[in-house]
């Protein structure tokens, strides 16, 4: 029965008609992998840096990167200190599909006006062959981007 039921979703996601149902059933299917990152960064993995922004400051530059990308859920976890989103790249290479991506943020203060910033991400798609729509390095990127542009107005 399982195996009929991965054929089914299969053709689901393949087929472009079912383009607001695809989004609804990877948005839906997100806490499973949301936990794979969570417990990703429990062991200790993720890219940090440390930013001289509050965590106020911190958490709405990440609001700001992640809505300037293609997302199909962001949700914020403000008692774990964390934003998680489904990402999804309307444009694939070498898929049939749109590549999803889940991507984690833990914001943490250091200090009085320093926070650090651990970022995971990771494809969900099989046929992504690993291609991410934002990696761990670019949103660092981005982020340092924003501080820098803040700090100069």
């Amino acid at each position: 029965m399982r195996r009929y039921q991965t054929l089914l979703l299969a053709l689901l996601l393949l087929t472009p008609s079912c383009v607001p149902a695809r989004q609804s059933l990877l948005a839906s299917s997100a806490p499973s992998f949301y936990s794979r990152l969570i417990a990703a960064h429990d062991r200790g993995e993720g890219v940090r840096a440390t930013y001289p922004v509050s965590p106020a400051d911190a958490r709405q530059i990440t609001f700001t990167i992640l809505q300037a990308q293609p997302a199909i859920a962001i949700t914020e976890q403000p008692e774990a200190g964390r934003i998680l989103a489904t990402l999804e790249d309307p444009y694939p290479l070498f898929s049939p599909e749109p590549a999803t991506t889940s991507l984690g943020v833990w914001i943490s203060p250091r200090g009085e006006s320093e926070s650090e910033v651990v970022v995971l991400s990771r494809a969900r798609h099989l046929l992504a062959l690993g291609r991410k729509v934002v990696s761990e390095t670019e949103f660092h990127e981005a982020f340092a981007a924003a501080v820098a542009t803040a700090r100069t107005q």
